[in-house]
């Protein structure tokens, strides 16, 4: 869903070292993608409908490489 190919590319290999466990989106946010939460949370629903992350089964907004 994201748009850019360059933008998704670089975002999956940024995560992808970082999400291997789950970690809470303003983790994320602050201190991965250095992005307000509003435009992390687009960025996430974007690569999880995307099939890249998913949501952790046990925590609400925590979330890793599937």
């Amino acid at each position: 869903m994201l748009t850019n190919p360059n933008i998704m590319e670089k975002t999956l290999k940024l995560l992808e070292a970082k999400l291997r466990r789950p970690i809470h989106i303003t983790y994320i946010s602050e201190h991965i993608l250095k992005k307000d939460l509003e435009e992390t949370r687009k960025i996430i629903n974007s690569l999880v409908s995307d099939g890249f992350i998913v949501e952790s089964e046990t925590e609400k907004d925590y979330f890793r490489i599937k």
